[in-house]
């Protein structure tokens, strides 16, 4: 069995639900495979930990209901398993759970990340080998959702090529890989992409994106979602001595208060002092239009953490939204302590930034939001790369994972305390 498959099934095999026969081809895996086992070891921890904090006769009893429904949640039918001809994954672990337990109680936001069906492939072609950062719109004509997320395939002959493939969804929960995929392949990464209600027809979606590793920023737009056009660099790593002459990449776009269009993106500096393992990525940087194709630059945005943070060894991949109703924004980025660090407890995931203006922001208390959790969510230290949408229902959050995307929710009074302090200036 490959580590892919085992990770489907920790789950029922931490629960004790599996048969015998595919118990023991899982434990035969566990033998020769660290990762693995310390991630079902991590499961089978905190599943016992469930069963003594909500049934036993500690200090927080609960009702053998609630413990059947939350380990429900941890220990979900597992989806089925997955072809090379399978793309997305929604993982299955209930977050909520592990995160009040880690906290002694409810220090953490309750993310709920849902376990759903892997999602069938109508297209593709053979040899994708990774998917990482998700970009996540929502179509107002149709209702429809899309999502871009960057790609790399392995063409036989050894040629392995870069760029963004695409998928739709009604519910943002069970996607269908898009036919033409992959949709380029120019080394395009880290996509972000919104939907202008305000644009002529043709230019309705528009994408930004690096190209790999990270030297400049390009712009397509396109009717549809699928067939782009373009492909313009609007934005190029600094001059030497600049704050981003290292890099720059993976930009999140959005229309601000003003209609103007904001895009956050990762940018490294020669001039910073180096903390081990993390050449670039010292910032998040913002840069403004009045039209998505000319950008000024306007400097730091975020910096990372001080050194021992769980933020501490680099910052990136933003997403930004503007909350009209609000009128605040809200970020949610990706942070990693140092490398010397990485195998203690701080391991990094998404955080969570407001701001009344986009320019000066504020970190939550209680960040990271989204932690990485290799016991238990079966994603190694590879929580990352969110992408997020809010409407009355609440947040939904799509994150890279190792080498899947995964899905979370969180209601929407989820970060009043963040806000209201905002708003109290403390």
């Amino acid at each position: 069995m490959t580590c892919r498959e085992v990770r489907m099934l920790l789950a029922d095999y931490a629960a004790g639900r599996q048969s015998d026969a595919e118990r023991e081809r899982v434990e035969a895996h566990l033998a020769g495979c660290e990762g693995c086992r310390l991630q079902a070891e991590g499961l089978r921890a905190l599943a016992g930990a469930l069963r003594r904090e909500f049934s036993g006769e500690g200090a927080r009893i609960m009702s053998d209901e609630f413990t059947e429904k939350t380990m429900a949640r941890i220990t979900a039918e597992a989806p089925p398993k997955r072809s090379r001809r399978r793309v997305v994954v929604i993982v299955a672990v209930a977050v909520a759970a592990m995160a009040a337990l880690a906290a002694g109680g409810g220090a953490l936001r309750e993310w709920l990340v849902a376990r759903e069906a892997a999602v069938t492939i109508s297209g593709g072609i053979p040899g994708e080998m990774y998917m990482r950062g998700p970009t996540v719109v929502k179509d107002e004509q149709t209702g429809r959702l899309l999502m871009w997320f960057d790609v790399t395939y392995a063409h036989p002959g050894g040629l392995i090529e870069r760029g963004i493939s695409g998928a739709t969804s009604q519910d943002g929960k069970h996607w269908t890989r898009l036919r033409e995929n992959p949709l380029f392949l120019n080394g395009g990464a880290w996509p972000g992409a919104l939907y202008d209600a305000e644009a002529p027809a043709d230019h309705r979606f528009k994408m930004w994106y690096n190209v790999y590793p990270g030297r400049e920023i390009k712009y397509a737009w396109s009717a549809d979602g699928i067939a782009w056009q373009g492909h313009e660099t609007v934005l190029l790593k600094g001059a030497q001595g600049e704050f981003d002459d290292l890099n720059v990449a993976a930009p999140s776009v959005l229309r601000g208060r003003d209609g103007e269009y904001m895009m956050y993106y990762d940018a490294g500096s020669s001039s910073v002092t180096e903390r081990a393992g993390f050449p670039n990525n010292h910032y998040l940087a913002l840069a403004t239009s009045s039209d998505g194709e000319h950008w000024t630059k306007r400097g730091v945005a975020l910096e990372r953490g001080k050194d021992g943070d769980w933020d501490g060894g680099r910052i990136y991949n933003a997403c930004v939204i503007y909350d009209a109703d609000e009128n605040h924004y809200e970020m949610w980025y990706a942070g990693r302590p140092r490398v010397s660090e990485m195998a203690g407890t701080t391991t990094g995931g998404v955080g969570y930034a407001v701001s009344l203006d986009g320019i000066k922001w504020v970190k939550s208390a209680r960040n990271p939001d989204l932690p990485s959790s290799p016991d238990s969510l079966g994603l190694d230290r590879s929580v990352a790369a969110a992408s997020v949408l809010k409407d009355e229902n609440g947040y939904r959050m799509w994150f890279t994972g190792e080498d899947v995307i995964a899905y979370a929710e969180l209601p929407l009074n989820a970060y009043q305390e963040e806000h209201d302090a905002l708003r109290s200036g403390h």
